[in-house]
């Protein structure tokens, strides 16, 4: 401030008046010299006493900063005094008191005479003070900490939501990066290499290579068995042609590695392959000018394209692969280049015709069966490649994390208040056409809400498939483990979700009770409203979802009373509950079983008696059992029990005193093997091996064995340690006709030693 007034002193300030007269008249300079000689003189003067003014005015403020700080030294010992002798607060603010009114000539004093020097030392401290003494000061304090702890609550909160979303993640079980329902993407080029289709889902293009060759028996009624051969085989090749990679789940087809027609199910045919082997485009009937074969289908109806879709659903998981192929799919050259003729195909749709399943298809057309309906040479050669084919089972080599429990939420897909009912503007079966594009069979519950009410996963799951087609809209297909075992055993599906609202993605792993999306009419709809379907695995089929969304609303549904929620931590096994340890042979593809035969054989390929005994004893006794050293034992100590040519002699095992010695168990074959004495066995405790040749656990009728675990409720529950799909709880009735009307060598009853 001082120095701007020294800046701000100019010419005119400077009076005439301020000339001595006698200066003007004596002097022999001329008049304007001496008037600027007086005005520089008067110039230094007035700065002179600015200096001074400044000097003194610096002096005078720190005297009076040092006489403040020290009064506020004194208050604030004698404050302390005060406290510490029990109320003196009043003598110290008086001390204080006088101390500040006394002024800062004592102070100054005290802190050594020199002002200026004080003022130095003290330099930021002081200004903190002083700043202290304004009340906006300690506003602005309380605001930057208020600022602070609202920071540091939303950090924590971010951290503690992702904290519990990954242990939310964690606790539903994960499956490996290479286990992928649908394999691969597709990519579609023609000979130039061209980008016709990119990334289309696995199931699109089969389906759609599949309504290329087939036609309408892709979705036609009583052929389904027959649209599930063509599909699983056209898949085989596909993956064998186009050199599948399990690291990067994708293929590129072109025109020059098939030689087969594909048709977008969406849209019509969009290319074709001709006898000249060149891709030929066509969006519609007048697009295959160079093609002698002029073919064109146009797109699937939402009706038909849903029939071919749970078609395709009942072969997702399979392949018809080599016998030799153990392990992990990881290349395509593990495959063969399955194919078929025109008159393959009419033995396949005698075959469905006569009520065989696609499985039993694919085992005929490697016998005598299929070479004596036409016998050529080259149906000759097919029956040989397909006889050393086997049904693939892609999940059984799925490496699967199980949870420690899962999350064992439910929801109901869309929650309603309590005795509120769901708006249900659909059931589920035949039904009159909404629309042009909508389905006469509804496969599943319309829920009518408005646009963008919240739709929930009704239980813990991965998310199989999330995508957007012109009859389902936005959607998401989640798949339920209610075992814990790595396999799927339904499938629940939303449809129609508003766009922007779907909040999960493909592999995700998720909770019960996660938004997934909100509603919408997106797709074939009317109106904004949430399609929820069922999917039951082993069924193979759709159910009406309407009993399912009753018990989860009341908490009584299967979701709620999944295996894993029910077994506690240690996985006790008990006569009405099947025991938590399931032994899969699929996990020991790599662990020979007796070498010494020189077969080749695995615990996988024929170790389903060790795994099967293996579950019962780990059941009665709630304790883990080693599958490879059971094996080792048999192969090292037992090799009677392991006969060449067969798995395993379950009947000399039984009757061999050492051998029920050394695994701490009873065993005894059963003359009774009714349905209703297996039932009265296991409610005592005990637990059945049995040998099965057919039916449904052993379709190939080539021998096998399973566990027989729990009964109650007039249901009695199966592990099959070779497949695990047809773990579950069984009717009586069906006991009898896949297990019973089926028994091999014979049915052993297992049970505690003493």
């Amino acid at each position: 401030m001082e120095n701007n007034e020294l800046d701000n002193l100019k010419e005119e300030n400077l009076e005439e008046d301020m000339i001595p007269e006698e200066e003007g008249k004596n002097s022999n300079s001329s008049p304007s010299d001496i008037r600027n000689k007086v005005r520089d003189e008067a110039k230094e003067k007035i700065k002179d006493e600015f200096k001074k003014k400044i000097e003194e005015r610096q002096a005078r403020q720190a005297t009076e900063r040092v006489a403040r700080q020290a009064a506020e030294r004194t208050a604030t010992q004698a404050a302390t005094n005060s406290v510490a002798a029990g109320g003196a607060t009043e003598v110290g603010a008086a001390v204080a008191g006088g101390t500040a009114a006394a002024g800062g000539t004592a102070a100054a004093a005290a802190a050594g005479g020199t002002a200026a020097t004080g003022a130095a030392a003290t330099g930021g401290a002081t200004g903190l003070a002083a700043l202290m003494t304004q009340p906006w000061f300690w506003i602005i304090v309380l605001i930057v900490v208020v600022l602070v702890i609202l920071i540091a609550l939303i950090v924590f909160i971010i951290i503690f939501a992702a904290s519990t979303s990954s242990n939310e993640n964690a606790s539903a079980g994960t499956f490996d990066s290479k286990c992928n329902y649908n394999l691969t993407t597709v990519n579609l080029k023609v000979e130039d290499g061209t980008t016709v289709a990119s990334n289309l889902n696995l199931e699109d293009y089969i389906i759609g290579v599949a309504y290329a060759e087939i036609g309408s028996y892709v979705y036609a009624t009583g052929y389904e068995e027959y649209a599930k051969t063509a599909m699983l085989i056209a898949k085989t090749y596909t993956l064998k042609r186009a050199g599948y990679l399990a690291e990067t789940k994708n293929i590129t087809m072109r025109s020059s590695t098939a030689d087969h027609a594909w048709c977008d199910i969406y849209n019509g045919c969009k290319m074709y392959q001709a006898k000249s082997l060149n891709w030929y485009y066509s969006l519609d009937n007048n697009s295959f000018s160079r093609s002698n074969a002029k073919i064109y289908k146009p797109a699937l109806s939402s009706t038909n394209l849903e029939k071919a879709k749970a078609n395709y659903k009942a072969i997702e998981n399979y392949l018809y692969a080599p016998k030799t192929l153990t392990g992990t799919l990881e290349n395509g050259n593990q495959l063969v280049s399955t194919e078929y003729r025109d008159h393959t195909q009419n033995f396949w749709q005698s075959q469905a015709k006569a009520g065989k399943s696609f499985s039993e298809i694919l085992a005929a057309t490697g016998t005598n069966a299929y070479t004596d309906f036409k016998t050529t040479d080259k149906s000759i050669e097919l029956r040989e490649v397909y006889k050393n084919l086997q049904l693939y089972d892609l999940s059984t080599y799925c490496t699967y994390t199980p949870a420690s429990g899962g999350s064992c939420t439910t929801s109901t897909p869309i929650q309603i208040a309590e005795g509120e009912s769901f708006r249900i503007t659909s059931g589920f079966g035949l039904r009159d056409k909404p629309c042009s594009t909508c389905s006469a069979m509804h496969e599943g519950l319309d829920f009518g809400y408005v646009e963008n009410t919240p739709i929930y996963s009704i239980a813990d799951g991965i998310v199989l498939s999330q995508d957007f087609d012109k009859g389902r809209g936005n959607y998401v297909i989640i798949g339920h483990d209610l075992e814990n075992d790595g396999t799927i055993d339904y499938q629940s599906y939303y449809y129609h979700m508003v766009t922007g609202s779907v909040k999960v993605h493909k592999d995700d792993i998720i909770t019960g009770g996660t938004q997934i999306g909100g509603v919408g009419t997106t797709g074939s709809s009317t109106g904004n409203h949430l399609h929820f379907g069922l999917f039951d695995k082993k069924a193979g089929k759709y159910i009406d979802p309407q009993p399912f969304v009753n018990a989860l609303k009341n908490k009584t549904s299967v979701f709620d009373k999944a295996a894993k929620c029910q077994t506690s931590s240690t996985g006790t096994g008990s006569a009405t509950e099947p025991g938590s340890r399931y032994y899969n042979q699929g996990e020991y593809s790599n662990v020979s079983y007796c070498p010494f035969l020189n077969d080749g054989s695995t615990i996988k390929s024929a170790g389903c008696f060790v795994g099967s005994l293996a579950t019962a004893i780990a059941s009665i006794y709630n304790k883990d059992v080693s599958v490879p050293d059971m094996a080792s034992y048999i192969c090292n100590t037992k090799p009677q029990l392991r006969p060449k040519g067969r798995g395993s002699d379950a009947g000399a095992a039984f009757v061999d005193t050492e051998f029920k010695t050394h695994f701490n168990i009873q065993g005894e074959k059963l003359i009774d093997t009714s349905p209703e004495n297996i039932y009265r066995i296991l409610q005592g405790g005990s637990k059945i091996v049995v040998s099965v040749h057919g039916g449904k656990f052993n379709p190939k009728g080539t021998g096998h064995y399973i566990e027989i675990d729990a009964a109650k409720d007039n249901k009695i529950y199966v592990y099959d340690t070779g497949a695990r799909a047809n773990n579950g709880w069984y009717d009586k009735e069906t006991i009898r006709a896949e297990i019973t009307n089926h028994i091999g060598t014979g049915m052993w009853e297992v049970k505690r030693n003493g």
